[in-house]
Parts: structure tokens; C-alpha cells; sequence
């Protein structure tokens, strides 16, 4: 069980380390001196040799005036000098009451700041919030001249987007070394807005301010009951309190932040460094911060998210990944396949397209193109459902569809194409761009409905269908091989679900009934109310499923529908551990289904956990036709 709490010192630059917890001096007014120093002696004496202090600390937490924090500081140093060579001294400027901020007023406001300090060099000065008026350029100036001048040894900014770091960091002939952002369980922006990447990438420390979300964490009186039931039970398991868990999840990401500790009591200084002895596991970081039906912007449709799945996937061997192209959730499945297709190696691109979006021959000589830029790995999902904007009963859509089907499937095996439809009517040679083996791809499609049931068996390759139980599944594979039959023709069959894959059943339920404990019933309708095809027979059919499920959500063993209270379209999801799913997944291809598309909450950890747990014990390989 792997502890994602990483104890190390923090490197600071290339000649300072600095421990995993460091001491703000927020609240240190409105005190004695002696007071003052038995803190400062407290923190040092658990290892937080990081000192944190602001000009503008002292107009809140009972101070009275701008520069009092430093003052007191400057106190403390004044009358026990030997603490100085024992902490690493930060400070921050930039805030001018009433203004409220001023970079031009770096080189004064420095100033003040030593001599409020009794001090000549500050270790680490950063700029509290960013002058967005200011340009980037003049205020690098401005620190140089203090880096030059020797007053500090190094800079950092706090509160700052990432752009701005990056126009800062531009002008500057030196590098940053921190980043000071507000982060705790209650304040997760950094995880989704790019400061944590961007520090990262760049070996910026982070320095996590309010990690007790000014103590509301201390107690679970602020919390919801989802959260404070996860912590709680983490607590029990770690004999700790909230506090502590508070701390402890500020160290647990790969960043390796610094939680800045803001208590004025000795006792809990001290008592703070419990959360070094803390195991946070992955399960307990993700518990805590993610639930479904809570938007989420780091997991959104984006390029950078869609293209760490893909890339993802294709390293840890998937035969192929569904590209969907839903109008409200996700971003183009075609420009996307463009773009991903010179990133991979060996993953077949299952590129959705919706049916009237584009003229067929166009679209023909787009997917073409595709094919040839990933290598022939090109596959094609057919969509039916009504175009943004412009609904259509079923009927006509699923006509619209065949003919789509069938020209397409001519005009990208090379032929020419005569057709006089409803919808298109062409009389046209096929385009010179023509995938690499000479064929159409392979063409995906499901539905339920009548006309979707006769479009797949006259002109899919791949019927693809939406969980149900097994009786329900061996019973439209009955229906599609007869449909099918009829036209002289074989169909294969795919199976598109969710996956919940665990050590353990008991974990695998844990994390199922975790996943949608924060989602109301309202919220997940007007969740699944978003997709264009909500209405559709499918869809019924998985409302259907989740009506006839037990209390826990399961229509059978290992079948869960809890899923889809929060989406339209696929809405159950395999849920045990490996022997189970893999068991499931294997009844299902002794039932003749030979292509499974599986996602999970999230995307990219289910896919690392399924390639960890059954991935390998699967025989698989490319659908291929015959």
C-alpha cells in the first residue's frame, strides 16, 4: 500500500531545503515578544524551519496595523539572534492597502520589510498577489535589482495564474523557485487549474497556504457529510484528527507541498508534525476529492486530459479508444483523432461521427485522410442521433443514417458511387484519399429501436450495445444474427460499459457507492438531460435497467447502474475484483460479443487500474473483419 505523503526536505532553489511542514506568521501579533519566540521555537523544534511572513500581515487576526507580523518577528530575532541561522526567512510584498496592489513598490516595500526584520538578506521573497497592471517586464526588473543589491537570495510569487508566472518568469535571468497558493480539501483550484503542473515542470516549491481552510478543517462541523464521513474514517484508521488528516493531504501529491502551519498555540505547533507519521493512500486522496456528478474542470473534455487518456491507453497496450462526439460534453472527435494519431503507436482510433454534420464525400476524404495519418488504424462509430439544433423523428434520422452508411462504405473502398436517396443523392468517383488497406474501416453502430436494429443488420460491420443482463444481452444478439441473416450478412458485437476494478469486492462497492454519493437526483437528470440522444430507445432501455436494479444499484451480479443517475447513454458499470470482472467479461464473450469499450470515474486512473488488474490475463487483440 503505496503513501503518497513524501516526508523528504524540499529543495528551495539550488542551495536551500526547507522540511515538509513550514510555520506562517499570520496570526503572530498582538502578543509578547517571549510569546512570539516560544512559537518560533516550537515550529523549528518540529522541523518547520520554514519561517512565512508578509509586510501585510498585522491588519487581521487581532493586529492593528500593516507590518506588525514582521515587526514581532524582528522582535524575536532581535532578542534570541541565534535563531536566525536555525530557519529558512520568507516574506512577502506587493499589497498596498487601499490600492491594492503596486509591483513598481517592490524595492521600498523590501525594504521595509528588513527593517521591520532587523535583518539584512531575506531568504525567499515572493510577491503576494500578482499587478495585473504593471507589465511582467518591469517588475522582473525590479527583482533583479534586488537579487543584485544581495537583500534576497530568492524569489517566488503567490496567488498567481500560471500565465502570469510564465510572463514573469520571461523577464526574469534568474528562476523562480515557489509558488504560494491556497490549497487544502476544501480549496483543491491548484489540482485543476495548473499551478501544481506548472510547478512541476518547472521545480517550483509549493508552498500550500490555509492548508486547515482557516480551521474549518480542524472539526467536521463545516463539512459536508460526504466528506467528513470519508475523513472520518481515515482518522479512525490513522488515530489522528482532522487537523492532522488536513495536513497530511496537503503533502499527498507528487508536488511535494509545503503545508504552512498557522496555529499559535505551542501544543498544536508541536503536535503538527504527527502528520509526517500519516499513510495517505491513492484510494483516501481520491475519496476525498472526487465524486461524480461534482464538475471537475481538470477532468472536463480538453486536449491535454483527452490526450493523456489516449496516450495513456495506447502505452499500456489497449487494442483501440473511443473518440465520442457528443455536442454539450466533449470536444470534436475528428480534429481530435488528427491530433493524437502522430502520439501514438499501436491504438486503434474508434473516431464517433454524427450522421449529416458533414456531406459524404467530404467526410469520406477526411476519414481517409485519418487512416493514413494513424497508420491504418482507423475505425468509425457511427452516430444517429438528431444534430445540434435540429431535431428529427426517428424514422427519417435512421434513414439519413443508412444512407450515410452505404455511400460512405463505397466511396472509401474505392468505388464510385450512384445513389439517389432522401438525403443524398450523388453520382460521384471516390476520392483519390483512400485509407491504407484499400477498405472502408470498420463501421461501429448501435441502437435499439427498430429502425436502429435494421440499420445495423444492413449496414454495420460492429453492433454495439449498452449493458444489460445477460438474458437481455443473449437475446438481442438472437434478434441482431436473424436481422442480419436476412440480408446475407455476419455481424461481430461490441459491448460499451463502465468498469469499476478493485483489489477487493468490498473496495470495488466502496469506490461504486463513493462515486455518486454527492449526486442528487435532480442534478443527475439535468446532467443526463444534456445529451442529444436522451430520449432515444437506449437510453429508455438503460432508465429501464436502473428501475429493475436492487437497492445497491446492481440489475445482476457485478452489473451496477448506480452510473448512470449521472449520464446519459451507457449507464452501468462491471464492478469486483479482477476474478470477478474478469469472470463477467468472459461470460460475455462466450455469449459471442468480441469487442468491449470500457471507461471509468476517472477516465485515465480506471484505465491504469483495469491495464493493472485484468488487461493482462485477457486474450485480446484488434477486432478484424473477415
Amino acid at each position: 500500500m503505496q503513501n503518497l505523503i513524501n516526508t523528504q526536505p524540499r529543495s528551495l532553489g539550488k542551495e536551500m531545503q526547507i522540511g515538509p511542514l513550514g510555520y506562517g506568521c499570520w496570526r503572530l501579533v498582538a502578543m509578547r515578544p517571549a510569546d512570539a519566540q516560544a512559537r518560533i521555537e516550537a515550529a523549528l523544534a518540529a522541523g518547520m524551519n520554514l519561517i512565512d511572513t508578509a509586510d501585510v500581515y498585522g491588519l487581521d487576526w487581532g493586529g492593528s496595523a500593516f507590518g506588525q507580523a514582521e515587526e514581532l518577528l524582528g522582535d524575536v530575532l532581535k532578542s534570541a539572534p541565534h535563531l536566525r541561522s536555525q530557519m529558512v526567512l520568507a516574506s512577502k510584498g506587493g499589497i498596498i492597502p487601499g490600492i491594492p496592489y503596486d509591483s513598481a513598490n517592490l524595492l521600498q516595500a523590501c525594504d521595509d520589510s528588513l527593517t521591520r526584520l532587523g535583518v539584512e538578506q531575506l531568504d525567499l521573497y515572493q510577491i503576494h498577489r500578482p499587478d495585473m497592471l504593471t507589465h511582467p517586464a518591469e517588475t522582473a526588473a525590479l527583482l533583479e535589482q534586488l537579487k543584485n543589491s544581495g537583500k534576497v537570495r530568492e524569489f517566488g510569487v503567490s496567488n498567481h495564474t500560471p500565465s502570469q508566472v510564465a510572463a514573469l518568469a520571461a523577464h526574469l535571468p534568474f528562476p523562480l523557485v515557489s509558488h504560494q497558493p491556497e490549497y487544502s480539501a476544501l480549496a483543491l483550484a491548484p489540482l485543476f487549474d495548473g499551478v501544481f503542473d506548472q510547478c512541476m515542470a518547472n521545480n517550483l516549491c509549493v508552498l500550500a497556504w490555509s492548508p486547515l481552510a482557516g480551521g474549518r478543517l480542524a472539526t467536521a462541523e463545516h463539512l459536508n457529510d460526504e466528506l467528513a464521513g470519508v475523513m472520518g474514517q481515515i482518522c479512525e484508521r490513522e488515530n489522528i484528527d482532522l487537523a492532522t488528516l488536513a495536513l497530511a493531504f496537503c503533502l499527498a501529491h507528487p508536488s511535494n507541498p509545503v503545508a504552512i502551519v498557522g496555529s499559535t498555540t505551542p501544543a498544536r505547533i508541536s503536535s503538527a508534525a504527527r502528520a509526517l507519521d500519516v499513510t495517505l493512500t491513492r484510494k483516501d486522496v481520491y475519496d476525498i476529492i472526487q465524486f461524480l456528478g461534482v464538475p471537475d474542470p481538470a477532468l472536463e473534455s480538453s486536449w491535454p486530459h483527452c490526450r493523456d487518456i489516449t496516450v495513456a491507453a495506447d502505452r499500456h497496450g489497449y487494442d483501440g479508444i473511443l473518440l465520442p462526439s457528443g455536442y454539450q460534453l466533449g470536444i470534436d472527435s475528428v480534429a481530435f483523432a488528427g491530433g493524437i494519431a502522430p502520439l501514438t503507436e499501436q491504438i486503434r482510433l474508434l473516431v464517433a461521427v454524427r450522421c449529416g454534420e458533414m456531406w459524404v464525400p467530404q467526410l469520406a476524404r477526411q476519414l481517409a485522410t485519418l487512416d493514413q495519418m494513424s497508420g491504418g488504424r482507423l475505425a468509425i462509430n457511427i452516430i444517429s442521433s438528431d444534430l445540434p439544433g435540429a431535431p428529427m423523428a426517428s424514422v427519417p434520422r435512421y434513414q439519413r443514417t443508412r444512407e450515410t452508411m452505404k455511400c460512405l462504405s463505397k466511396l472509401l473502398s474505392g468505388q464510385s458511387v450512384e445513389f439517389q436517396g432522401e438525403f443524398i443523392n450523388l453520382n460521384l468517383e471516390a476520392p483519390k484519399a483512400q485509407p491504407n488497406a484499400a477498405k472502408c474501416p470498420p463501421l461501429y453502430f448501435g441502437g435499439l429501436s427498430e429502425p436502429a436494429r435494421q440499420v445495423a443488420a444492413e449496414c454495420a460491420d460492429v453492433f454495439l450495445m449498452w449493458p444489460d443482463t445477460e438474458d437481455v444481452v443473449a437475446a438481442l444478439l438472437q434478434d441482431m444474427d436473424q436481422r442480419a441473416n436476412t440480408f446475407k450478412r455476419t455481424l461481430k458485437y461490441g459491448y460499451r460499459a463502465h468498469v469499476i476494478v478493485r483489489e477487493t469486492q468490498g473496495q470495488a462497492m466502496d469506490a461504486a457507492r463513493l462515486l455518486v454519493s454527492k449526486l442528487d437526483d435532480e442534478q443527475g437528470s439535468a446532467i443526463r438531460n444534456k445529451s442529444l440522444d436522451s430520449q432515444s430507445a437506449g437510453v429508455n432501455a438503460q432508465s429501464a435497467l436502473r428501475e429493475r436494479a436492487d437497492a445497491d444499484g446492481f440489475a445482476e451480479a457485478h452489473l451496477w447502474t448506480g452510473v448512470g443517475r449521472a449520464r446519459s447513454g451507457c449507464g452501468a458499470a462491471i464492478v469486483g475484483d479482477p476474478d470477478q470482472v474478469l469472470a463477467k467479461l468472459l461470460a460475455y464473450q462466450r455469449m459471442g460479443i468480441e469487442a468491449f469499450i470500457l471507461s471509468g470515474y476517472p477516465h485515465l486512473e480506471e484505465c491504469d487500474l483495469f491495464a493493472r488488474y485484468v488487461l493482462p490475463r485477457l486474450d485480446h487483440k484488434k477486432l478484424t473483419l473477415t
